[in-house]
């Protein structure tokens, strides 16, 4: 018995030399990677490689075959740089490494897109309406480019208060949305601008023209005598409420820094009538009676060449009709 296990074992120690001898004898083939290239799009017209590979080995490289069926292979290493300038469009970078023997070399590629032209100015479309009488106001923007596309948008705007003064500030930075709503304060004026980044970092040469827009004074905000009464859950009626007299010589004034000014009213069939005074002189009368009753109505008071500063006073010129003012309208622009 244990000699027939003696011959088993001499058996088996020749087919696992032959074994471990081949595996010694196998040779590896050598891998190599591109770790590291420009982006997808990219406004460079240069472009540096990284390699990795799996043993120290001789690596070549070629660029664009699709464009030039004449390129050649040439020996580079790792930090390899294209230095161009490489015209717009599509490029491909091929690398391989030697195998040292009869196999096929390993390969690899990276392929990008060099966009050198900016996008257009953009545009801001809303709002369309100066006067606006939603405390937050829809906005909207865009732009076209070729060939990248757009990838992100800034905006920014001008805002006065109603004595004038001013504050400039960032509003959406690298935004994607075209669209949004502007919580905006009363008595406020602003004017927004955009511009755009294609997605290959190119920004546009200028930001866009300006769209403004302008909230009017709350009724309760205007300095009044004290014949006024102040109401408010009025549905329809701008923020929800008004002031309302019926006595003659009732007046409501405020201090303005302005180049337009409106009232907000309501008209009514039973209403009075006011006449608005600049700087002491009468503007305008308005008779605010009429059929249906309207709340939110803008009646234009004044437009002056550039902003004036002044008192804008309303008073009540009618007698035993009530009269009802929502808001008091200055924008700057």
């Amino acid at each position: 018995m244990s000699s027939y296990r003696g011959r088993l074992l001499l058996l088996a120690v020749p087919v696992a030399a032959c074994v471990l001898s081949g595996t010694a004898t196998a040779q590896a083939i050598p891998t190599v990677t591109i770790v590291d290239g420009p982006p997808i799009w990219t406004a460079e017209t240069s472009a540096t490689f990284h390699f990795e590979t799996s043993e120290p080995t001789g690596i070549d490289c070629r660029l664009d075959i699709h464009r030039d069926a004449s390129a050649e292979w040439e020996p580079c290493v790792d930090g390899h740089t294209v230095e161009g300038p490489l015209a717009e469009g599509r490029h491909v970078l091929e690398v391989r490494a030697d195998s040292g023997g009869p196999g096929d070399p390993a390969q690899d590629s990276w392929t990008w897109r060099v966009d050198v032209t900016p996008p257009a100015v953009p545009t801001v479309f809303e709002p369309e309406r100066l006067w606006q009488l939603e405390r937050h106001v829809t906005v909207s923007w865009g732009a076209s480019d070729v060939p990248s596309g757009v990838d992100s948008y800034n905006l920014k705007y001008d805002r006065w208060t109603a004595d004038g003064s001013k504050r400039r500030a960032l509003w959406l930075r690298r935004t994607k949305v075209t669209g949004g709503a502007l919580a905006a304060g009363t008595g406020r004026t602003y004017c927004l601008q955009a511009i755009v980044r294609d997605r290959a970092g190119n920004l546009a040469p200028s930001w866009s023209q300006r769209r403004c827009f302008a909230v009017p004074l709350g009724a309760g905000a205007l300095e009044r005598s004290d014949q006024w009464r102040l109401q408010s859950g009025i549905e329809g009626s701008f923020l929800g409420g008004s002031l309302w007299s019926s006595q003659r010589r009732a007046w409501v004034r405020q201090e303005v820094a302005a180049r337009r000014l409106v009232l907000v009213v309501t008209r009514c069939p039973a209403c009075g009538a006011v006449a608005v005074r600049w700087r002491g002189r009468v503007m305008r009368t308005i008779d605010l009676g009429g059929s249906p009753t309207r709340r939110g109505m803008i009646v234009p008071i004044a437009s002056f060449p550039g902003r004036q500063r002044g008192t804008v006073r309303v008073e009540v010129i009618s007698s035993g009709k009530i009269v009802r003012i929502e808001g008091l309208g200055v924008s700057a622009v």
